[in-house]
């Protein structure tokens, strides 16, 4: 037997909204906190241009012709370009999170080539060549790791202070999974601002209650209890 469930009037969604406020006294207190810790939280216009100067910077570094490029290429491997994910592309960056950058490439050959052959021309680039840190402003890169055991290989370190975490995919047509749910989650935070506080809310409280687990790559990741709760 299948039910059909009919969409609710304006009306009475309407006498929800204001039905909650009365049931629940501490309600409005509630939502003024969570007001609050958003504005503590989110980044200034500046913070956000920043951080968005870093990414040029570093299309700048993978893609342009360098020692690491022509490396890659005799390695039959090139970066065709990078896209941002996690909580600079949903638009819900804090001061404290991650610059998430994916790597697109593409190969020659019949084999697809681990990403960790990229992954680790970009370590050991950043470690020797004293030129290469020139692309990121006068702090440079910093505590530089490359974790090849992880089930995704990462590369992280640190640009001016600023976390920045690279993986990479060489599937170029599509775009990996994190890609796609952090821009379903920024069309939710285009249409109420709401939205925004509910995903830094949330974020941050999985960061106090989880620790160190890596809740970004293990299943349920952010992103999938953040689209259950909406």
């Amino acid at each position: 037997m299948t039910i059909i469930f009919t969409k609710p009037s304006a009306q009475h969604l309407a006498k929800i909204v204001e039905q909650v406020p009365m049931e629940y006294p501490d309600f409005k207190k509630l939502d003024e906190d969570l007001v609050k810790f958003y504005q503590k939280m989110r980044l200034t216009p500046e913070m956000m241009a920043e951080r968005e100067e870093y990414v040029q910077r570093l299309q700048c570094y993978l893609t342009l012709e360098t020692a690491l490029s022509h490396y890659l290429g005799e390695n039959g491997v090139w970066i065709t370009s990078i896209v941002k994910y996690g909580s600079m592309a949903t638009h819900c960056a804090t001061r404290d999170s991650d610059l998430d950058i994916c790597i697109c490439a593409s190969y020659s050959g019949a084999y697809q080539p681990s990403p960790a052959i990229i992954l680790q021309a970009i370590y050991e680039d950043l470690q020797h060549n004293h030129h290469a840190k020139e692309y990121f402003g006068l702090e440079g890169v910093s505590d530089l790791v490359f974790i090849s055991t992880a089930k995704v290989p990462i590369l992280k370190f640190k640009i001016n202070g600023v976390e920045v975490d690279i993986s990479v995919s060489f599937d170029i047509i599509s775009p990996p999974k994190s890609v796609l749910a952090a821009r379903l989650v920024n069309a939710y935070c285009q249409l109420d601002e709401r939205f925004t506080i509910l995903v830094i809310f949330l974020k941050s409280w999985m960061k106090s209650e989880l620790g160190n687990t890596d809740f970004m790559r293990d299943f349920p990741n952010s992103y999938s209890l953040i689209l259950m709760v909406i």
